[in-house]
């Protein structure tokens, strides 16, 4: 698995790709371990899975607010995955204040450049009439396009809306 840090990739310490996978609390700290370094360097990769193993397991030493920190450093360098996990972070009011808006504004961001789950999550937010001046028309564009990128969930949801 390669880090980038101080410009230059580094092979993280004896390990592969399984290194940076996150699905326990131990395994996250050992991840963390290794991101946190190239994340400060300001890797947008790096800091990206830093901020999902605050967001997936917020215990103490890590948080919501972490998860945030990190995904905004990632996001302001363009980064897809961050600009959709900081709309759900928005959504959901974990580490921040709860904001529909914020969260359609990360959401749709995200869905311009093609991710298809924040395509759903934005045409719901369409749908339920929760951002502003979008309604059914704007849900079945990015339905469609959400379906077309794999979300299953999209093509019933883009069905029912067209009943």
């Amino acid at each position: 698995m390669r880090l980038f840090g101080r410009g230059k990739a580094k092979e993280a310490p004896g390990k592969g790709p399984e290194a940076l996978m996150c699905d326990d609390q131990e395994s996250c700290d050992k991840a963390l371990a290794m991101l946190v370094p190239a994340a400060e360097d300001g890797d947008p990769e790096s800091q990206y899975l830093a901020g999902r193993c605050h967001h997936m397991f917020p215990v103490t030493g890590r948080s919501y607010e972490q998860a945030y920190k990190w995904y905004s450093l990632a996001a302001a360098s363009g980064h897809v995955g961050a600009l959709y996990s900081l709309g759900l972070l928005y959504e959901n009011g974990h580490g921040v204040p709860q904001s529909l808006s914020k969260a359609a504004d990360c959401f749709l961001k995200a869905a311009e450049k093609g991710h298809p789950q924040a395509q759903y999550e934005y045409a719901s937010l369409c749908e339920s009439g929760d951002v502003e001046g979008a309604g059914a028309d704007d849900a079945a564009h990015w339905y469609s396009e959400a379906a077309k990128n794999g979300v299953d969930a999209a093509a019933y949801a883009l069905e029912r809306l067209r009943r």
